[in-house]
């Protein structure tokens, strides 16, 4: 993975600190030998040219190490004012369902039958890459989870944009338990592109129908959360 910007910042304004350490050290011992040994020059001559030199020289070695210090105090806000644009940035925005095979000796059931959750961007300008981490969906007597996934589901959204995934097959369920509505749950994991800093959103809901076909199937959906949608940072 290519590290972002701001870290290569952040490891070259250590690596200069360290530097601007060795050189003042470098510059205070030197000129503690040169006063030290001064009585041994001769006529007991003080080069005081060179320690004024070596002085105008760890000044400004100080003078840079705050400056560095500055600089990485101001990628550190960046960071943490990107990170904060995006931490509630991923929301559930719709959910719609697909009858795949209707049981054709009974009426009452439905072979196959399958949601999409669709999930909106709210960030404004970073690529958000997401996993979808946890997932449970119950239908009457019928769940199905992120374990019946037939691959871990990861992908990408837009800045703005919407972005779905197809839930698992949920397999012989009942008409009537699909009339009656269920309730469900997800953990995604989500983030900016190429940045090891990543956030998950923990949303649990109700789902109700809204209209039906002529066949008695639900033709839409409503969603309502059981309680608001958490946005934490992922503990490395």
């Amino acid at each position: 993975m290519q590290r972002p910007e701001w870290w290569e910042g952040i490891v070259q304004g250590t690596s200069g600190r360290l530097g601007a350490v060795s050189l003042v050290f470098f510059v205070v011992t030197t000129g503690e030998v040169l006063i030290d040994h001064a009585k041994h020059w001769p006529g007991g001559f003080i080069p005081w040219m060179v320690v004024t030199v070596l002085v105008f020289i760890a000044a400004a070695l100080f003078s840079n190490f705050h400056q560095m210090k500055r600089q990485r105090d101001s990628l550190q806000n960046k960071i943490a004012d990107l990170q904060d644009n995006v931490r509630a940035r991923l929301e559930m925005d719709r959910i719609w369902s697909t009858v795949i095979r209707r049981d054709p000796n009974n009426s009452n059931c439905v072979e196959s039958f399958q949601f999409q959750i669709g999930l909106i961007s709210g960030s404004a300008d970073e690529v958000l890459e997401w996993e979808v981490v946890k997932l449970s969906l119950t239908i009457g007597n019928t769940t199905v989870t992120e374990q019946d996934f037939l691959a871990p589901f990861v992908s990408a959204i837009l800045p703005g944009r919407e972005r779905s995934f197809r839930c698992p097959l949920m397999q012989s369920v009942r008409v009537d338990q699909i009339t009656n509505g269920g309730k469900g749950s997800y953990t995604i994991r989500y983030g900016i592109t190429a940045d090891d800093h990543k956030f998950e959103t923990v949303h649990r809901f109700l789902i109700a129908p809204t209209g039906f076909d002529p066949q008695g199937l639900p033709n839409g959906w409503n969603w309502v959360s059981l309680a608001a949608p958490t946005h934490k940072p992922v503990t490395p």
